[in-house]
């Protein structure tokens, strides 16, 4: 998977990744590696689009 799914900070360039997550059987070990929330991540993680560790609520995916 290209760094800039994995990594990205809006949903249409993270949909990659995020579609890989959907047949992901490791999603919540994924979520507890990475931490999300404890880390002020940006990207892919547990089948969910984090910004600043907070998830990205569908209608602001879009959002710069």
């Amino acid at each position: 998977m290209p760094d800039r799914a994995v990594f990205a900070r809006r949903r249409e360039a993270a949909l990659p990744a995020l579609r890989a997550c959907a047949v992901c059987r490791v999603r919540q070990r994924c979520l507890e590696a990475v931490a999300p929330y404890d880390n002020w991540f940006d990207g892919v993680s547990g089948g969910r689009l984090w910004r600043n560790g907070k998830e990205v609520a569908a209608s602001d995916a879009l959002a710069p």
